[in-house]
């Protein structure tokens, strides 16, 4: 099993009749592909449909934690995804965008819009001082929790926080 926005779910493989794809459903992510035994094709099309879930996620995420820093003055940044070993997020003040680990989407939402929150904060606060910390808890006064259940699940899956 694998973890999508927190949930666990069982893996299935399937014999795809035409279209090579994956399906999220009740408690199950099926891959349809043409050769069960092809592990690259299984392994490209999960890391392709979790990229694709990650977009969107990360996207409506932004959307609900962005209004919340606007009046400070922070321009709304593009998200990047992709894989890092260490962290669940960074941002880049020059190029005006955050990069979040597409592994963040193993974690649920609620965390999903910490580390996206955390990452909005750097762009008034850079360093992680008490002014850090103090926007970020007016904004969102229980960001301990998220950030225990993302440690939580960084251990288990080998990913540490920001």
């Amino acid at each position: 099993s694998d973890l999508y926005l927190g949930r666990p779910y069982r893996l299935q493989v399937l014999v795809a009749d035409k279209k090579q794809q994956v399906i999220l459903n009740d408690g199950q992510v099926s891959i349809f592909v043409k050769d069960i035994n092809n592990f690259s094709t299984k392994e490209k099309l999960i890391q392709n449909w979790y990229r694709d879930q990650a977009k969107v996620v990360f996207n409506c995420s932004m959307e609900r934690m962005y209004p919340m820093v606007m009046r400070s003055g922070i321009e709304k940044p593009s998200i990047t995804i992709r894989t890092m070993k260490t962290r669940w997020g960074s941002c880049s003040w020059k190029k005006q965008k955050i990069t979040l680990n597409t592994e963040l989407l193993k974690t649920p939402e609620s965390c999903i819009d910490y580390v996206v929150l955390h990452e909005l904060a750097h762009f008034k606060h850079r360093k992680h001082d008490s002014a850090f910390y103090d926007f970020l808890s007016g904004i969102m006064p229980e960001w301990k929790e998220q950030r225990i259940i993302l440690n939580r699940i960084a251990k288990y899956s080998k990913y540490c926080l920001i």
